[in-house]
């Protein structure tokens, strides 16, 4: 009777495995539905963000005057002062009125103006 010697299942030709992996291309990855929603998500968000932004940007009348009355804007030119573009605004009235409403809508705290600086004001309907 011949003994018969048997390797246990457990052992294995040893592989180099990492070696193997890093001489071959990568490979893409490749995303979960869950995945592919989250990135969609991600992508929306910053798109609505940068939307906003811009959207902001042009209409600065329109948000600072939400729920007032109508507005323009006037570029202040040389020799300008703010008496005068009330007086220009409402030519029958009194301009101390107006000169406040211009210094509301405008952040103005002195009457001093800029040339080429824009002003917001009222438009009367």
């Amino acid at each position: 009777m011949a003994l018969a010697t048997t390797l246990p299942r457990t052992a294995r030709p040893v592989r180099a495995a990492h070696s193997a992996r890093s001489t071959q291309s990568r490979q893409p990855i490749r995303l979960t539905s869950r995945g592919r929603a989250a990135v969609f998500f991600l992508l929306s968000v910053v798109t609505l963000l940068l939307i906003l932004v811009a959207a902001g940007g042009t209409s600065a009348d329109a948000s600072a005057n939400a729920g007032g009355p109508a507005t323009a804007s006037v570029v202040v030119q040389a020799g300008d002062s703010l008496w005068s573009i009330a007086k220009s605004l409402q030519p029958n009235g009194d301009p101390r009125s107006m000169m406040q409403t211009l210094a509301d809508l405008n952040g103005l705290t002195r009457g001093e103006l800029v040339t080429g600086q824009q002003l917001i004001v009222p438009i009367s309907g």
